[in-house]
């Protein structure tokens, strides 16, 4: 019998059992110390994709073993997965959205629109960023704030 075998049932429950630790684990550095964030939602998305960073330098394979989760293709797992993933970042952009400064953006945009522009482009970069080889966060940081800027400029008044 396997060792693992005394605590899961089968692999699919240890395998989505890691999963969710994993998602715990970006959940818990990306909401840490959420009174820091201020009221400018830009800011809260480069805050909480900075922390994911973190993330990478003490945990580099951390993601890879995430973004094989996500892109599972058996049936067994498939729906599992994205329960679990759309609970924690439905947890997560609760959190980020909870009292953003509506009023920072343009009269003559839809916000909403706006928003997920915002939270789908810097989640990009970093996901594009956890596929590299040579990871430098530098580099990373500095494509957000040319992002976070852009935005800025486009979306506020």
């Amino acid at each position: 019998m396997q060792p693992w075998m005394n605590y899961f049932k089968n692999k699919k429950t240890l395998y989505l059992y890691l999963f969710e630790y994993t998602m715990t684990i970006v959940m818990e550095t990306a909401s840490k110390n959420t009174d820091e964030y201020d009221d400018d939602f830009i800011n809260r998305i480069m805050l909480t994709v900075k922390r994911n960073t973190e993330i990478l330098e003490k945990h580099p394979r951390l993601f890879a073993f995430m973004n094989g989760c996500k892109a599972e293709t058996s049936p067994q797992v498939i729906e599992s997965i994205r329960i679990i993933k759309t609970k924690f970042c439905d947890d997560l952009f609760k959190e980020l959205y909870l009292g953003i400064n509506r009023k920072l953006f343009r009269e003559d945009i839809d916000i909403e629109i706006a928003i997920a522009t915002i939270k789908t482009t810097m989640f990009h970069q970093l996901h594009d960023y956890t596929k590299k080889v040579d990871l430098e966060k530098d580099d990373l940081i500095a494509d957000l704030e040319k992002f976070a800027l852009f935005f800025k400029k486009t979306v506020y008044r």
